[in-house]
């Protein structure tokens, strides 16, 4: 395994690594929307790897 794959974050840590505001991140996930996520209790944890796959998927190559 992979020392990425073990990496878990907060909300507010994947939002910063998106760009994007954690109320926006915390919108998505009710929409089910944006990246993967793991629910533990009631805390939100989202794996490093997820969101990396999750910016490669919505990677736009205007040269393709």
């Amino acid at each position: 395994m992979e020392a990425q794959e073990s990496i878990v974050i907060d909300d507010h840590g994947a939002a910063n690594e998106l760009g994007i505001a954690v109320q926006t991140l915390r919108n998505w996930r009710c929409k089910c929307r944006g990246p993967a996520y793991l629910k533990i209790g009631r805390s939100v944890r989202y794996q490093v790897k997820d969101i990396e796959e999750y910016k490669r998927k919505k990677r736009i190559d205007p040269e393709k």
